[in-house]
Formats: C-alpha cells, sequence, structure tokens
C-alpha cells in the first residue's frame, strides 16, 4: 500500500524531466540570451568550464546535484526555487519526509515506508502489552520494565514503546552502516572526527596517518544504511508526537527504565530536572532544565531521543554532542510548545557527524546559541533544525545555520517568524585568512570540502548546506564565507521566501563560492537590504565556481564591493539576476555590474571562459551610480577584463536592465 509520496521522489522527477528536455523559454531567459548574444555566447555556453574538471583540483565524493547546477547555470535558478520552497514544504510534514529529502540531495534514495510498513505489526503488540515491546526492543528486564511503567499514563508508555521499537531498527541498521569500517577502529574515527570538526579541548591533533585514514573512512560508511536507521525513527517518532498531543497526559510523575542501551525516563507535567544522557526522554510538561539528553555518542550510545511537550524549557551544557547532535549515531530532540533556550558549544542543535543529528521545535519565541557544527549541519550524514513558529534567535560562529560537509546534508529552517540570524563577527575566535579582523563563519547556507591540495592531495568535495526561511522580515549577518556560500566543490543556498530582510557579510558572502564551488541566495519577495564590505559578494564566482544571487521582487539595496552584482574572477561565474522592484545599487570598485577578471596571463586559463553577468529585469526606475554611465534604466551593455592592456576573448562581462 502506498503511505505517502516523500517530497525528494517529486525532486527527483524534477531532475529527470529536467535532463530530458530543454527549459522552456521564458521572459527572464530571453533577456539573458539576448545580453550574452553582445559577446558571442548563448545560455548553453555562457558557463563555469567543465574541463576544469580535467585540468585542475579533484575531489572524492562529489554531489550528483553539483553537476546539475553547475551544467545549467540559468536551470540553477528554477533548481533554486525548488530546493528552497521543498526545504520549507517538508519542514511542515512528516520528519521521515524531511529527512529522505536530505539524503536525495547527497545522492541517497531512501523511502522507508514509502510502500510497504516496515513496523507492520507493531500497533498490534502495543495495543496488548507496551511494557513487553519496551522490554523486547531494550533488552530491559520484562518484570522490572513493567513495574517502572504502572503509575505512568499509558499513552506516554505506548508512545515510549514506539520509539524504543524503532531504536531497535536504527541499531542494526548502524550496525550494518559501520561494518565495512576497515581502516580505522570507530573510536580513533569518533576521536579525530569530534577534534577536527568540533574542536574538542585539550589533547594534540591527530596524527596525518590517522587522517588518511578518515579519509577511507568515507568510502567505508554504508549511508543509505544509516539513513534508514534515522527514517524508522523518524516515523514512530512522528506517530509518537501525534498520538501524545492528541490526549495530552496529565499529572505528575516520573519513572525510569534500565535497560542495556541507556535508560529511559518518562515524566509529568511538574518542572523536571534531566541531567542524564538518557536512550529516551519524554517529558510531558513543565518548565524543564536539561543538562544532558539526545546525544548520541555511538557505539557505546547509538541511540538518545528526547520528547517535550511543554513549557519554557532550558537546554544548556558545556559538552557537545546533546541537545539533537549525533557523533556516529542517532540523536533527536523534539520541543512541542514554549519559549526554549538552547544552549551549547558544539556538535548540537540538529548536527550529525557521521551520523543523523535532529531538533524539531514547533512553536514560541526561541534561542539557540552555539559555537560551531551546529543549528543544521552535517559531515557525513544529516543534521536537521526545523523551527515551525515563533521570532527566534540563532547565535554561531563557524559550521552553522545550514552547514554541509563531505557526504553531509546540513539544514536549518524556520517556517515562520521574523528571526535573526548571527555568525558572530564581533568577537575574534577563528580569524579568517582573507582577513584577521573578521571570523570565518562558513554559515547560513554553506558548503564546504576538505582542501588537501596543498598538503597530501587528497581533497574531499564539499556536501550541502541549506538554510531556508519561509516568512517574516528577518536579520543575516556573518564574517567571511557566509549566506549562500560555497568551498571546494560544495554546494550552499540561503532561500528566504518573504518579508524585509537585511543581508550584512565581509567576503565570500550573498551567493558566492571559491574553488569549484556553488554558492547561491534566493530572496523570492520583499524590499531587502544587502551590504557586503569586502570582496566576492551579492552573485561573483572565484576559480571555477558558480556564484548566483537570484532576486523576485521588491524595492532593494545593494551596498557591493569589489567583485560583485555578477563577478567572475579567475574563470570562475558570478551571476545577479533582480526580477522586479525599483532597485539602489551602490558600487565601490571596478569588477562589479557585470564583469570578469581571469587574472594571470599565459596559462592554461587564458583558454577558459570567466564571466560575469548582470540583470535588472523588473520594472521600476532603478538607481545606479554616476560613475558607471553605462548601467542605466533601458540598457544593455559589456564590459572588458580588468587587464585592458592584455584583453581576452574569454573574459566577458555583460549586463543588462529591462
Amino acid at each position: 500500500m502506498l503511505r505517502h509520496i516523500p517530497l525528494m521522489a517529486v525532486v527527483s522527477a524534477f531532475v529527470a524531466a529536467g535532463l530530458a528536455q530543454a527549459p522552456a523559454p521564458t521572459p527572464e531567459r530571453e533577456a539573458l540570451a539576448e545580453a550574452l548574444a553582445q559577446v558571442g555566447l548563448t545560455l548553453d555556453t555562457a558557463k563555469v568550464d567543465p574541463r576544469h574538471k580535467l585540468l585542475q583540483a579533484q575531489a572524492e565524493h562529489c554531489l550528483p546535484l553539483y553537476d546539475v547546477l553547475q551544467s545549467d547555470p540559468y536551470g540553477a535558478m528554477d533548481w533554486t526555487r525548488v530546493l528552497g520552497r521543498g526545504q520549507v514544504q517538508a519542514g511542515t510534514g512528516p520528519l521521515v519526509e524531511a529527512l529522505g529529502q536530505a539524503g536525495a540531495r547527497q545522492g541517497l534514495q531512501v523511502r522507508r515506508g514509502w510502500i510497504d510498513d516496515p513496523f507492520e505489526g507493531l500497533a498490534a503488540k502495543l495495543d496488548a502489552d507496551p511494557a513487553a515491546v519496551i522490554a523486547a526492543s531494550t533488552g530491559a528486564d520484562p518484570a522490572a520494565a513493567r513495574e517502572a511503567v504502572a503509575a505512568v499514563p499509558p499513552v506516554v508508555v505506548r508512545a515510549a514503546a514506539r520509539i524504543l521499537a524503532a531504536t531497535a531498527s536504527a541499531v542494526e541498521f548502524r550496525r550494518l552502516a559501520f561494518e565495512g569500517l576497515h581502516s580505522i577502529p570507530e573510536a580513533d574515527l569518533r576521536a579525530s572526527l569530534a577534534w577536527e570538526w568540533s574542536y574538542e579541548p585539550g589533547g594534540p591533533p591527530p596524527s596525518r596517518a590517522l587522517d588518511a585514514h578518515v579519509w577511507h573512512a568515507y568510502a567505508e560508511v554504508d549511508w543509505s544504511y544509516l539513513l534508514c536507521g534515522a527514517e524508522d525513527l523518524a516515523l514512530q517518532i512522528d506517530a509518537a508526537v501525534a498520538e501524545l498531543k492528541a490526549a495530552p497526559p496529565e499529572g505528575e510523575f516520573l519513572a525510569g527504565v534500565t535497560t542495556p542501551l541507556g535508560t529511559v525516563v518518562l515524566a509529568g507535567t511538574q518542572p523536571d530536572r534531566h541531567d542524564e544522557d538518557a536512550l529516551l526522554i519524554i517529558d510531558c510538561g513543565g518548565d524543564d532544565t536539561y543538562s544532558a539528553g539526545a546525544g548520541a555518542l555511538g557505539p557505546d550510545r547509538p541511540v538518545s531521543v528526547a520528547i517535550d511537550l511543554a513549557g519554557d524549557d532550558t537546554y544548556s551544557s558545556d559538552e557537545g554532542f546533546r541537545f539533537g547532535g549525533a557523533l556516529g549515531g542517532y540523536a533527536f530532540l523534539w520541543d512541542a510548545a514554549g519559549n526554549d533556550t538552547y544552549a551549547c558549544p558544539r556538535g548540537t542543535e540538529g548536527a550529525g557527524v557521521f551520523g543523523v543529528g535532529v531538533l524539531v521545535d514547533e512553536s514560541g519565541n526561541d534561542r539557540y546559541d552555539s559555537d560551531r557544527v551546529s543549528q543544521g549541519a552535517a559531515v557525513g550524514g544529516i543534521g536537521l533544525l526545523i523551527d515551525r513558529a515563533g521570532d527566534d534567535w540563532y547565535h554561531c560562529f563557524e559550521n552553522a545555520q545550514g552547514f554541509g560537509a563531505t557526504i553531509g546534508t546540513g539544514l536549518l529552517t524556520d517556517v515562520s517568524g521574523s528571526d535573526n540570524y548571527v555568525a558572530d563577527d564581533t568577537t575574534i575566535k577563528n580569524p579568517s585568512a582573507q582577513t584577521a579582523e573578521h571570523n570565518n563563519s562558513m554559515a547560513q547556507g554553506a558548503g564546504e570540502g576538505p582542501r588537501r591540495d596543498y598538503i597530501d592531495g587528497h581533497s574531499l568535495a564539499g556536501g550541502f548546506g541549506g538554510l531556508a526561511d519561509a516568512a517574516g522580515n528577518d536579520t543575516y549577518s556573518c564574517g567571511v564565507f557566509g549566506q549562500g556560500v560555497g568551498y571546494w566543490y560544495g554546494i550552499g543556498l540561503l532561500a528566504d521566501l518573504g518579508g524585509d530582510d537585511s543581508y550584512s557579510g565581509v567576503w565570500y558572502t550573498q551567493g558566492s563560492a571559491a574553488h569549484y564551488a556553488i554558492g547561491i541566495l534566493w530572496d523570492a519577495a520583499g524590499n531587502d537590504a544587502y551590504k557586503a564590505t569586502h570582496n566576492m559578494a551579492i552573485g561573483a564566482g572565484h576559480d571555477y565556481s558558480l556564484g548566483i544571487l537570484l532576486e523576485d521582487d521588491g524595492d532593494d539595496t545593494y551596498d557591493a564591493p569589489n567583485l560583485s552584482l555578477g563577478g567572475g574572477n579567475a574563470n570562475g561565474m558570478g551571476l545577479f539576476v533582480d526580477l522586479n522592484g525599483s532597485d539602489t545599487y551602490r558600487v565601490s570598485a571596478g569588477t562589479t555590474l557585470g564583469r570578469a577578471n581571469i587574472g594571470t596571463r599565459g596559462g592554461q586559463r587564458d583558454l577558459m571562459l570567466c564571466l560575469g553577468v548582470f540583470a535588472d529585469l523588473g520594472g521600476g526606475e532603478d538607481t545606479y551610480p554616476e560613475a558607471y554611465a553605462f548601467a542605466r534604466n533601458g540598457a544593455m551593455w559589456s564590459q572588458p577584463g580588468t587587464d585592458t592592456e592584455h584583453p581576452l576573448a574569454t573574459e566577458c562581462g555583460v549586463g543588462i536592465d529591462r
């Protein structure tokens, strides 16, 4: 029986249709084609040259989506809308669909529960004896389990049994996922990953030999099996939450069941303090305080789930991998109501490192605070933060707020409310290579791969990092690398679907990318303000990268630096498209408004395209700087490369205002 059609199936169908036939003509495509014709290019030829893969750096584990987007940058605009809307839609639906969609972005096709029910017969067992299901699923003593839950409302016992039945399945899928890991003991893998991506305090960095084993581990883990276990958990967590909300438990109680996999804690509506890294916590209400919970550290703690139904709760810990943070396992935190506070330094708030970490917050004005690898971040696996309502505050430093590294999909989805996203650039903790006065953020829709051409030549491609905000007047701020940014074959996407928004960043920001990567910022509506202070911003691509800024509607203001507004550098491509509104452009340097710069002459780069495209295609009266007299309403232009004494036919810059 067909149970549901995951969103990833719709995306897969879009892939097939897009590859099977040419995109239909649209006014924006026709205008772009007209502008490109000035320099002898077409929509088919005006793109990042694919020969760079043969002649330049290689990277293992490049996502299939990478080639789809880079092979057709104009079709990538359609893809962007599908991906952004799809992320929001998945954030409002069953959790299993959100996980399936995330897996599809890294090339996995796992659809647990799509046709057959993997838990067929479970309902009858739950009706008959949920305590027996708890014992059978966890290895607990049956008599002790039955006695422990005797005073607990039946709906809570049933919900716990549901989730624990899925826990048994997840543990087995996790075993299958890691049983092919031969190059490195799992304990060493975990220690190396924790140091590299979470910067655990104390101790020396792993040796280069260990680092090489980690490189092999990406190929040895079975990522599909890992996703299977996560989807099974999601199926039963969705069902358990629905049952608990349909018949809210009342009264005060507190019960604990000891199992070989960890403790099961069932609490009533009183305020509680949870200090144990439990296998499962179900808390039915009260203003609760958590210093632990929903943190997986496999294989010692392969699964950890927490569900809190109500109350203004505080989740706070100085240790990492808690509150929806997983290192080598599965961690799920679901908070159904209340104004909540989350504070944890790393590996938290929807983070998966060789694992799957999920945080769902359904309502309330919430505060999320972390350092790195958090708020929808993944390094091998999946990290999801889904906030469905409220005016929220997100604060991080690095690798967060929609961040994906190798074979990782990290997604932050905020469905409603006016939100504030901060990748801290005031307290300088991790100075960037570009400017020591600013932090490296790699946040707010960022995909990054480890670059190793200057170390041992074993580079890895980045993953997919996506931040999607559906509504509200939002504020985004970051340092270097943020707001729809890619690095080293990574893909970063920031999608904002509505509201008057403000974007501020420094360098490599707002739809930009460096070193064979893809970065996209799409804002669908509202009067928005963009400001970047240094270089490579607002639709800019560097070193065989594709950077896109797509603005669908609104009277927008752009304060742009050098290499911006359709700026291509070192054989990269920058694409800027504003479709509607009376817009204001303020720029401070020359490689902008549709211009390209290959750089040093005399090498193979001279033979490959470097492209900058600027297009303002909507109605309204736009304002351009007086110093750029060629850019004006109703005009079309082309610009030479910045080295006018040594011109190259492969340096192409075009602009159009309709």
